[in-house]
């Protein structure tokens, strides 16, 4: 599935996931505030929600497959991830299941 996702700033990536019922909007902010610390950030509409697409399947996994293939789209080996009540739920998902691509940073 293809997410829905804006780009804001340029530096070290970071990756913004929102919680149950959010969408990237919520995380507009504080996504500008890392920016303005020398990071690009990455905020993300999880599946079902914002401007993503929707779908039946709405699993932890499923959604850290989704997250996955968007670091995979868009080239990004190392990115720091931050993740609010869902969003960290999916990120934890993604670290178990991706492991080899993970590092002690989070």
């Amino acid at each position: 599935m293809k997410l829905h996702y804006r780009i804001i700033g340029e530096g070290n990536p970071v990756l913004l996931l929102h919680g149950l019922f959010g969408m990237s909007d919520n995380l507009q902010s504080f996504g500008r505030q890392l920016a303005e610390k020398n990071h690009q950030v990455i905020i993300v509409d999880l599946r079902n929600h914002g401007q993503s697409p929707h779908d039946e399947i709405h699993t932890y996994q499923d959604m850290a497959e989704d997250i996955a293939a968007l670091l995979h789209d868009l080239k990004l080996n190392k990115v720091d991830i931050i993740g609010h009540s869902m969003g960290g739920k999916v990120v934890l998902k993604l670290l178990n299941s991706h492991a080899e691509k993970s590092t002690k940073r989070l």
